[in-house]
């Protein structure tokens, strides 16, 4: 049953549930400190006794010798021997009497009246204010304050202990000032029984509250825990959050996030008109800062030591010299109860130094939300924690709390424009901490006296130095089937191995392995990393094989490297839903070309202008360009003569060749354009927010795409017809956060796309109806294209900031019909952009951020490597049908390579 109970103090009347009897609020207007008793039900005539009147409230504006306004006139005593009961008598006075009804109607007509001309000159006085930024004065509220009148200042005024708005209302039997009085600070204080509330509450009163809340203790030390962190990387900068987990005299050891700190990748920055913009970053080190107290008096800004960094599950660990009492930590040996529903507090530094109310660092952000899902693996292991609640850029490596101040998870992602957030899971920062083995690379010394020497190093992520041992575990591969992981994701040893003892140093473990090797002889080896951790067990990694002969090996697959998440907003995810996914190392190709020297030939045409989306015409014998500001040609191969243009007279985002001619995506008016082969418009599509439309020669079907996060969707449109015949969204089709970088197989049947978790999934294309029946690992930091074959056999999704599973960077290859594992892995070096299929000569086109073409047999062997131009990324390969014929889009130049056969 709801009560209605006054402010003691200011008359203020609020609607509450007869849970809060007895209990202490606060008035959110006079901040009077009062206890709940029992009061009248709401919708009663009166809260207090009859017996008890409130007294009206004074006014504080006087006229006259000492007249106080407002303040009715004693009321005169009754006859001696007679009592008297004048609400009574007004009232049989008010019924008796029709003259009263119609003298009262008039006079709430008059107020009506009175109160509209009121506010119509408040109105036109506030128009006429020379400063529109300009706020009144408001004795209630205090200078600087918005003017709300008291009314309907009571109706957003909640109650202190209330995370929801209450519903007060005007006290019964009194009628407020039009602007009451502001409580002066010599007031009385609260009486015993009513003290104001402390700084900390007992567990029992504050688990009593709707959704939890923070004492006040806990959210001082919560915010001394938490770090602004900046990362200095050249001209560029980037900003994320931390926290300390472990204060050891003046040294304090702080987790972040693995982008957060790491030099190569994305950053954010403001850019003109105050908007967002990512920016590419290349270095090959960066200074880190972590600013303790960020934005306050006693900010204290110190050079932190990265100790250890797991891409895989996107953590860090720094170390912090110098930080006195400056610091102090989250105990991560107090356990959160994860569940849904449970309110959490995220905090951190989201968007750094943008809300920075002055030059110095910004002020802690402390956010509100709810755990909304707990996402586990294949194996029921905790791996991510799902926030619905505000996540930011900047927010990464932030900690997320349950309201004891338990560590929930580190925040890292979000899925943009929907609201929800993700943290890492605590069980993967245990892990950490425990240290592991994050993959291992093998390099061959020259061939000498008949035998190969390799030298073995493996990464540890090991910031407490909990790895006690590291051996090579080998064996002649053989027929006995490879260990696979068992249901704790844990691998058995191969059978009758070799170890080699490895020399842990640092951050590393290196050794040597000698192989012996006979004339013409070649062979396999497979081999695992075993390692002792904090937790006293021998932990072997995933298999791997080295292919040993006298020719230059292909880079190693790294065993149990996993991926990692994306930047910033963080737009991304958790970790690694699918984990120790290695090549199968099967030849794409039945045989391997050679190749011998390059013919390479710069095209005249203004290639920074250039779309990423260069196709053959319905020949080989000429192309199809199109440039960002519409304008669509026609170009012959050999002599680079343009035949045909169509000036589309708008901005265009996307090309691509369909059965029926090139369709042009005019995502500044919102269309699609179907040309025919002459390049002439033959009909227009309209399809709000549309951003691709993607197809292929073989396809009678194109499928365009609206990015507009979970309201975007695919559009079906039927070429015959000229028309959209179908919609399918995104939530529809299982493509959580939308679909990125669309690709259509050459034969027409599958769609592919980077979507969910930065994973590659395949969409099946059954006529008018899109079906997702397929996904990867996660394989992708920041992917940038999706790359299939011109025979419809093998994808791949190269990653900006590197995929996962060899030495530095490398780019997985799929089946077409297996997305399960990838067929072989390649190697290329830094921020892997591009893949070009060569089926015709049995080769691999890839680049790097130093060279513009590197070239791989079909097991991924690089084969040769050469420098272009002028350094510039790679953005398109489009190999020719007849192959060892490439055409080279980078952001200076195009290229046409014509690679020859050695004799």
């Amino acid at each position: 049953m709801a009560i209605q109970a006054p402010c003691p103090h200011c008359g203020v009347t609020y609607k509450l549930g007869d849970d809060y009897l007895g209990k202490k609020v606060v008035c959110k207007r006079c901040r009077t400190a009062f206890v709940i008793r029992g009061g009248q039900a709401a919708g009663s005539t009166s809260i207090v006794p009859k017996s008890v009147k409130p007294s009206p409230p004074r006014s504080p504006i006087r006229s006259g010798a000492g007249e106080n306004r407002g303040v009715p006139s004693p009321t005169a005593l009754p006859a001696k021997g007679r009592r008297r009961d004048p609400d009574r008598e007004n009232e049989v006075a008010r019924r008796s009497n029709p003259l009263i009804w119609i003298l009262a109607g008039l006079g709430i007509a008059g107020v009506f009246l009175l109160a509209a001309i009121v506010i119509g000159v408040v109105l036109f006085i506030r128009n006429q204010s020379p400063s529109i930024g300009q706020v009144a004065e408001n004795s209630s509220k205090g200078v600087g304050s918005p003017a709300v009148p008291p009314e309907q200042e009571r109706k957003i005024a909640p109650l202190a202990v209330h995370v929801e708005e209450a519903n007060p209302e005007k006290p019964a039997d009194a009628s407020p000032a039009a602007n009451p009085p502001v409580p002066k600070a010599e007031a009385k204080s609260p009486k015993p029984t009513e003290t104001p509330p402390a700084k900390t509450a007992p567990d029992s009163e504050r688990e009593s509250v709707p959704g939890g809340r923070l004492s006040l203790e806990m959210l001082q030390h919560l915010k001394r825990a938490t770090v602004f962190i900046k990362r200095e990387a050249g001209r560029l900068s980037a900003t994320g959050s931390g926290f300390v987990m472990k204060v050891d005299g003046e040294t304090a050891y702080v987790i972040t996030n693995h982008h957060v700190v790491d030099p190569s990748g994305e950053m954010l920055r403001l850019g003109p008109g105050g908007r967002i913009q990512t920016v590419k970053v290349r270095a090959s080190s960066a200074v880190v800062l972590a600013i303790f107290r960020s934005g306050t008096k006693d900010e204290r800004a110190l050079h932190a030591e990265v100790i250890a960094s797991d891409p895989s599950r996107d953590l860090a660990v720094l170390k912090v010299n110098g930080v006195r009492d400056y610091a102090q930590a989250i105990d991560l040996d107090q356990k959160a109860q994860l569940v849904e529903t449970m309110p959490v507090f995220i905090l951190g530094f989201p968007f750094g130094k943008m809300l920075s109310m002055n030059k110095s660092n910004p002020s802690i952000t402390i956010n509100k939300g709810t755990v909304s899902s707990l996402r586990e693996n294949d194996r029921g292991q905790m791996k991510a924690v799902q926030i619905d609640g505000a996540l930011n850029p900047g927010n990464s490596g932030g900690p997320v709390v349950d309201d004891h101040g338990r560590l929930v998870g580190v925040a890292v992602a979000t899925i943009e424009g929907s609201g929800i957030g993700l943290a890492i899971a605590p069980a993967g920062l245990t892990l950490l901490l425990l240290g592991r083995v994050g993959g291992v690379s093998l390099t061959k010394r020259p061939v000498a006296n008949q035998k190969v020497t390799l030298d073995l190093e493996a990464q540890l992520i090991d910031p407490m130095n909990k790895i006690r041992m590291v051996a090579l575990h080998w064996a002649r591969k053989g027929i006995k089937p490879r260990p696979q992981a068992d249901s704790a994701g844990l691998f058995s040893p191969l059978s009758d191995a070799q170890d080699v003892d490895l020399k842990i140093d640092g951050q590393r473990a290196v050794g040597t392995l000698n192989l012996p090797l006979k004339e013409s002889e070649a062979y396999d080896i497979e081999y695992q990393v075993a390692y002792i951790n904090g937790t006293g067990k021998v932990i072997y990694t995933a298999a791997a094989t080295y292919h040993v002969d006298d020719q230059v090996a292909r880079p190693p697959v790294l065993a149990g490297r996993q991926p990692n998440l994306r930047p910033g907003v963080i737009q991304a995810s958790p970790v690694p839903l699918i984990e120790n996914k290695t090549a199968s190392n099967k030849p794409l190709w039945p045989k391997a070309g050679t190749v011998g020297d390059i013919d390479v030939k710069e095209v005249p045409l203004e290639a920074e202008t250039i779309l990423p989306c260069i196709c053959w015409d319905k020949t080989p014998e000429t192309f199809c360009v199109l440039t960002s500001s519409g304008l669509l040609s026609r170009v012959r191969l050999d002599n680079f003569e343009v035949t045909e243009t169509q000036d589309i007279g708008r901005p265009c985002s996307w090309l691509t060749m369909s059965s029926t001619g090139p369709i042009v995506t005019v995502n500044s008016a919102q269309e699609a354009w179907l040309l025919d082969p002459s390049l002439s418009p033959i009909k227009k599509l309209a399809m709000a927010g549309v951003t691709q439309v993607v197809s292929s020669p073989a396809s009678s079907i194109a499928i365009a795409v609206n990015k507009d996060g979970f309201a975007g969707g695919l559009g079906v449109i039927d070429l015959s017809k000229r028309a959209f015949v179908a919609q399918h969204s995104f939530n529809e089709l299982g493509l959580i956060g939308g679909a990125s970088r669309p690709t259509m197989s050459p034969d027409g049947k599958y769609m592919f796309v980077q979507g969910g978790l930065e994973e590659l999934k395949r969409i099946r294309i059954n006529s008018t109806r899109l079906t997702v029946d397929k996904t990867s690992a996660r394989i992708a930091q920041n992917g940038q294209s999706v790359c299939v074959s011109s025979d419809s056999k093998y994808v791949c999704l190269p990653s900006g900031g590197g995929n996962y599973g060899t030495a530095g960077y490398s780019t997985f290859i799929y089946s077409v019909s297996d997305l399960s594992r990838p067929q072989i892995t390649i190697g290329s070096g830094a921020y892997p952009r591009q893949v070009g299929f060569d089926p015709k000569a049995g080769l691999v086109y890839a680049q790097n951020h130093e060279k513009q073409l590197l070239i791989f047999d079909p097991l991924g062997v690089r084969l040769k490597d050469f420098t272009l131009g002028p350094t510039g990324d790679v953005k398109q390969f489009l190999v020719h049908p007849d192959g060892r014929k490439v055409l080279i889009l980078t952001e200076k130049k195009l290229y046409y390579v014509q690679i020859g056969e050695s004799s």
